[in-house]
């Protein structure tokens, strides 16, 4: 696989693919903070290249079950977004709409999959993937 590059991330970064993204030189940053920030987005980036086939093929199983669960686009469009990590007030300000709309459209969601809620969504998902914790 190659390694990851973009021109542009942040208008103050310019990354060369020669160097590893750890590396970076960090220019004009007066608050740690937000150099964590930027640098967690990264090696996210970074992460998210390396196991682009991976979450290609995760993304369509989940696609795949959404359509045997027969969600509608909007309950689709929730779902993913529960998935994602967000609020049901974010997704609603990000699909503006209410709270209470982006409420039912995830409750549809569970309904139609027989799920409880938003934890055993994510656990559908991601439990198989996880490999068993070795105890010592």
């Amino acid at each position: 696989m190659q390694p990851f590059s973009c021109d542009l991330v942040d208008p103050f970064y310019c990354l060369d693919p020669g160097i590893p993204l750890r590396y970076v030189p960090v220019r004009g940053v007066k608050r740690l903070g937000w150099c964590l920030s930027l640098t967690a987005r990264l090696e996210g980036l970074q992460w998210r290249h390396d196991r682009s086939d991976l979450i290609r093929g995760l993304s369509q199983g989940i696609a795949d079950q959404f359509a045997k669960w027969a969600l509608t686009p909007a309950e689709r469009e929730v779902g993913l977004l529960i998935l994602k990590g967000m609020s049901y007030k974010e997704i609603a300000v990000m699909r503006d709409v209410s709270e209470k709309t982006v409420r039912q459209q995830a409750h549809g969601v569970y309904r139609k999959a027989k799920l409880s809620g938003r934890a055993a969504l994510s656990a559908f998902f991601l439990e198989d993937l996880l490999l068993p914790m070795q105890l010592e």
